[in-house]
């Protein structure tokens, strides 16, 4: 039995050529950005599948405008980034950046950070749990986690796309004596062990590819006030943050292809898929030229913390 068990699983094996398309070489402008950082612009230029090189642009002109302010030439700053360090970038403003790199076309995109005011009113976390199946023992494992309700205060003057990421320190896990202690490291964050089962954050189909953040829209909220629920992964019961994100519809549609872009990079005997390239918004190359802004939440288990309008 062993014998044709072996014959069968060499017989399995077949080596095929597959002729892939030539990769075009284009350039890629890269700029994520926010009030509270300097504009940073990498770039760079595509490469093959195979091609373990980086290919950063050093000589390019990196230009950036806007309404009511004056036109900035960014310096290259090292490996391919452009930045002035006091060049910050304001809500609401449309900004549009140029990029010239000799031999190639000229690479142009435009966006903003939304003006919208809305924000979070109060949070509420409690302690928990949630069932997971053990892979391997068709057992149901119990995870601890805070269950999380955020209430938002929707402005109505703005289609908003939204996201949220929880923050937690990272965990050491000592085994001595025969016994498993856990210790938090101060020094090391991680955002993994987010999921919901509300409606408004499930609609986007990004549950099974298990984000290091949950993205919504207020397309379906029906009041001014709203409450959104999701989870979080916490074995230790200590503070943790939550970040809240107001996109761009650009920098939204980005985000959103990447988490299924990066998931589906690895490949899976039992899932097999299809590639998703990236979003991009630059004209004549390929990257994203998007804003967005951020808050930053602190949390404590078992609590519901009311934050005053700012």
């Amino acid at each position: 039995m062993i014998f044709f068990v072996c014959i069968g699983a060499v017989s399995c094996y077949k080596t095929i050529e597959v002729d892939l398309p030539e990769t075009e070489i284009k350039p890629v402008v890269n700029c994520l950005f926010t009030p509270d950082e300097p504009f940073v612009v990498n770039v760079s230029l595509t490469k093959a599948p195979n091609d373990t090189n980086s290919y950063f642009i050093k000589n390019a002109d990196v230009i950036i405008s806007g309404e009511g302010i004056s036109e900035k030439t960014l310096p290259h700053a090292g490996v391919g980034f452009y930045s002035i360090k006091d060049f910050y970038p304001e809500r609401g403003i449309e900004y549009s950046i140029s990029v010239i790199i000799p031999g190639y076309e000229k690479l142009i995109a435009s966006d903003k950070i939304p003006n919208s005011l809305t924000r979070f009113q109060s949070t509420n976390s409690a302690s928990g749990f949630i069932t997971k199946p053990v892979e391997g023992t068709g057992e149901e494992g119990k995870i601890p986690v805070q269950i999380i309700k955020c209430n938002i205060i929707n402005d109505w003057g703005y289609s908003d796309h939204l996201g949220v990421a929880a923050i937690k320190n990272s965990l050491i896990h000592n085994y001595i004596n025969g016994e498993i202690t856990i210790i938090e490291d101060k020094n090391n964050y991680t955002s993994s062990g987010l999921g919901s089962f509300d409606p408004v954050i499930t609609t986007e189909g990004l549950d099974q590819y298990y984000p290091p953040l949950l993205l919504f829209k207020d397309d379906y909220f029906k009041n001014v006030n709203v409450d959104v629920n999701f989870y979080f992964e916490k074995e230790v019961n200590s503070k943790f943050w939550l970040r809240f994100f107001n996109f761009s519809p650009e920098a939204y549609n980005y985000i959103k292809s990447w988490i299924i872009h990066e998931y589906t990079q690895d490949y899976d005997f039992w899932e097999v898929y299809e590639p998703l390239p990236l979003y991009s918004n630059i004209e004549n190359g390929y990257g994203i030229f998007a804003g967005y802004s951020s808050e930053l939440y602190e949390i404590y288990p078992d609590s519901t913390l009311i934050y005053n309008e700012h």
